[in-house]
């Protein structure tokens, strides 16, 4: 077996029994310390009040809801929707739809996420996407990519997308980075046109759009460190993307140097001044994800009813311009406000 790769005793990672209870409602049990309590209270208007009617009212709508026809109930879940729509319920229960949907429709980048994936075990063993252990001077989780790990002779967009949905579905399992959200570094040395070559305009901006619009997360910070210039023209096209607060959000340092003036260098692999080496800081991580891995495979079972949704929302005040976001991912986006 390679590096990382599975072992007989890894079987616990697909225990149906595991999965299962995360589609039965289950009682809250809060894991914010005192600190992050009052952090949600005062950033996402949380308390024991609020999130209780909360989960009430969205597990009530997923239950009464004829099209969805299978979703995740558990309280971490359903969770870090409200807290990225700050308890708005009707925001929270339009995001999980287009999650629902996206997913199904692009089982491709979603389904059977994890390192039992050869291509995705191999980008993650390169640095292309993974979670730093310590956390930021903010207390976010730092997701940090190492862009030429890359090979393009080798991986495809497929599996980088995956390698990305892997970081992104395990850290959101952690309540404290629902509440606190996530920090970027994304070091992009190395990158040429053959590694730009992987994606087209069409496949950016549905990417970009299922980041920003469909994923449960609060993108706080992003550091881009030694950009090439040939790579200058796509860092533009993903920014008129984004809506102004979080272009607002981005920094470009042009070495390692400027970043460490910005970020703390203790938290950063050895190669870029801290004092863990990256190997040794992607090793750790995935045991993070060995851990979460049945909570990762539970999301294949979401679907919704297609037909039944579209026939619904088009007779419906509600959700007219859900159905042409979802269905026409490739079109153009209108932009999410993010907090």
């Amino acid at each position: 077996m390679g590096k990382g790769s599975p072992t007989p005793e890894d079987q616990y990672w697909f225990n149906e029994a595991d999965i299962g209870r995360l589609y039965v409602c289950d009682k809250y049990k809060c894991t914010l310390s005192p600190e992050l309590k009052k952090v949600a209270k005062a950033e996402l208007r949380e308390d024991d009040y609020t999130r209780e009617q909360a989960l009430e009212q969205v597990r009530h709508w997923i239950k009464k809801t004829d099209y969805i026809r299978d979703c995740r109930l558990d309280s971490n879940f359903l969770l870090r929707f409200l807290r990225q729509q700050k308890f708005s319920v009707p925001l929270a229960q339009e995001t999980l739809l287009k999650y629902i949907v996206m997913r199904q429709q692009n089982p491709h980048w979603f389904h059977g996420t994890g390192m039992q994936d050869p291509m995705v075990l191999d980008l993650i063993n390169r640095g292309v996407a993974f979670a730093l252990p310590k956390r930021d001077k903010f207390g976010r989780r730092v997701l940090f990519t190492v862009g030429g790990g890359i090979d393009p002779n080798r991986h495809t967009a497929e599996g980088v997308m995956k390698a990305i949905m892997v970081a992104f579905e395990s850290c959101l399992e952690d309540e404290e980075n629902q509440v606190r959200g996530f920090s970027y570094i994304l070091d992009e040395g190395g990158i040429t046109l053959n590694h730009l070559s992987l994606w087209n305009p069409n496949e950016m901006n549905k990417i970009w759009g299922v980041c920003e619009r469909a994923m449960p997360m609060r993108h706080k910070r992003l550091d881009f460190v030694n950009l090439p210039t040939i790579a200058t023209y796509v860092y533009e096209f993903a920014k008129g993307l984004m809506t102004q607060k979080l272009r607002n959000r981005i920094t470009l340092h042009k070495d390692v140097n400027a970043l460490t003036q910005i970020v703390d260098q203790k938290i950063l692999p050895k190669e870029y001044g801290g004092d863990t080496e990256l190997l040794e800081m992607i090793e750790m991580y995935k045991e993070e994800i060995r851990h979460r891995q049945p909570r990762l495979l539970a999301l294949d079972r979401m679907r919704v009813d297609l037909e039944m949704w579209k026939k619904t929302t088009n007779a419906s005040s509600y959700t007219p311009s859900l159905s042409k976001d979802i269905l026409g991912m490739t079109g153009s986006f209108k932009r999410l406000e993010i907090d």
